[in-house]
């Protein structure tokens, strides 16, 4: 019964095409996305188990969580903005290359900040570690947001 409510509701949340033959997205919510990433980083803090000793590293791991989001969100305001500007294939090969340095950036920020708390952490706590990065959750849980493409 699960099945068919949910196909329900994924039809009735698609929006129809407009004039330009654009989908129309959902409306992008900054708070939301705000708490999203609260959430992940508090999703993090409770899975590794974070200790009182081990809070200070774990705090700059959930520094670069926030910038990446900032730095996203930032990058995305100003793609929307641009969004209805027809883009030849020389600026959309230039967009590809901005959303590849953003994830290196984002990427070597996470890891900076990543290294300090993993060397602090538990023989038990680094396997749990080792588990989240090994699968799907260092694409959309870490660093946010699923990207398809």
């Amino acid at each position: 019964t699960l099945a068919p409510a949910s196909a329900q509701t994924n039809q009735t949340t698609q929006a129809a095409p407009d004039k330009a033959g654009h989908h129309q997205h959902r409306k992008f919510d900054p708070a939301a996305r705000a708490r999203m990433t609260e959430g992940r980083i508090a999703y993090v803090k409770t899975v590794l188990g974070i200790t009182p000793a081990q809070e200070q590293a774990f705090n700059s791991l959930a520094d670069a969580m926030r910038a990446n989001a900032k730095e996203r969100m930032a990058a995305f305001e100003q793609w929307r903005a641009n969004r209805d500007k027809p883009k030849n294939a020389v600026e959309r090969l230039e967009m590809r290359a901005e959303i590849g340095k953003l994830r290196v950036a984002g990427a070597e920020r996470v890891l900076t900040a990543f290294k300090p708390l993993y060397a602090s952490l538990t023989p038990d706590q680094q396997k749990i570690a080792d588990h989240m990065f090994a699968g799907h959750f260092h694409r959309g849980g870490m660093h946010g947001g699923h990207h398809r493409g």
